[in-house]
């Protein structure tokens, strides 16, 4: 069995993929999603202040309705649970993600010398040399 590869062995079979993109439009307009032939329009403006999530509801009421007869129901739990659903996650400007750091280390030795740089989402930024002790922060 190979279920100790899955995140969610009662659930083996949903999958969970993402796609990061960068967009450069006007605030006041919206983005198109084409997600099985199916448009979605979201402003961008909306996406500057929230995550959205959506919900394939038609096709799943089709389904349950095929296969249990079920055309309503007094609540929406077989319908949504059920659905496939993607989420668009807050959206941030260029601003919120990109910075521009400039520092000369002077006690490189060589040229294949290493730096390590790593940056987090805090806007904390270490910059070093490990091979000879140094570390530099910096903090928004």
């Amino acid at each position: 069995m190979k279920e100790s590869f899955h995140k969610n062995y009662l659930t083996p079979y949903i999958q969970n993929q993402s796609i990061i993109f960068e967009i450069k439009d006007h605030i006041d307009n919206q983005l198109k999603l084409i997600i099985d032939e199916k448009e979605y329009f979201i402003p961008i403006k909306k996406l500057l202040n929230q995550s959205i999530i959506e919900a394939k509801e038609e096709e799943v009421k089709e389904l349950l309705k095929e296969r249990y007869g079920f055309k309503e129901f007094y609540r929406e739990d077989p319908w949504w649970h059920n659905a496939y659903k993607f989420v668009i996650h807050k959206a941030y400007p260029k601003d919120a993600y990109s910075v521009s750091y400039k520092y000369k280390f002077n006690s490189l030795k060589t040229k294949e010398d290493n730096i390590f740089v790593k940056v987090t989402q805090k806007m904390e930024i270490q910059l070093g040399a490990p091979q000879y002790g140094l570390k530099v922060n910096f903090k928004d």
